[in-house]
């Protein structure tokens, strides 16, 4: 059995500081993500806005070809949204800090990262519902059969008890749709096909 050493404790609790600065970080940098992604939303939404007969917003500017260039333009936007949402869940479900970290000042990061979890959610909605509007429609469908038209199956795992082959287990990134005319197809983990 090792006995601790003063350098040792000093070790230990360097590396604790360290990887309560870094969730800080990762935590004030989803935030920040959160807000621009909320700026781009409230920015589409005052376009949106705009439009003074409910034709769709190209159709006021006379030129259908102006939306896909916009709706493109935001998809990397909701999928920073995405990643916060991630993020915030994965900072969620991390374990409490030690009563000795808390002692140096760590705190929990778990209900912090749970309301940035939901301010996300609440800002896809919001982007969601905008993108709506212009038709488009997001795609984060699980549970269903691998479509090669909307579907990019990025890995694929073997299926759990029960679960058919060939199936989306979870979508990496979502797809998106427009009036029949994929967008950007899903990129999704997918159950491995049967090899029989």
């Amino acid at each position: 059995m090792s006995t601790a050493t003063p350098q040792n404790l000093d070790e230990r609790l360097d590396a604790i500081v360290a990887e309560v600065r870094r969730q800080g970080r990762a935590g004030i940098a989803a935030q920040a993500a959160a807000e621009a992604c909320l700026d781009e939303v409230k920015a589409l939404r005052a376009e949106l806005a705009e439009r003074d007969d409910g034709e769709p917003l190209a159709a006021n500017r006379g030129d259908a070809n102006q939306v896909e260039p916009l709706i493109l333009a935001l998809l990397p936007v909701a999928d920073a949204i995405e990643r916060v949402i991630a993020e915030a869940e994965r900072l969620a479900s991390a374990p409490e800090p030690s009563r000795f970290a808390r002692w140096f000042g760590a705190r929990s990061t778990g209900a912090d990262a749970a309301s940035l979890r939901e301010a996300a959610r609440v800002l896809r909605s919001a982007l969601d519902q905008a993108l709506e509007t212009s038709g488009v429609r997001a795609d984060r469908r699980v549970g269903i059969p691998i479509d090669g038209d909307v579907h990019r199956v990025v890995e694929a795992c073997d299926a759990p008890p029960g679960s058919p082959p060939d199936t989306v287990l979870r979508v990496v990134r979502a797809g998106y749709e427009r009036g029949g005319t994929m967008l950007r197809e899903a990129d999704v983990v997918a159950t491995r096909r049967n090899q029989g």
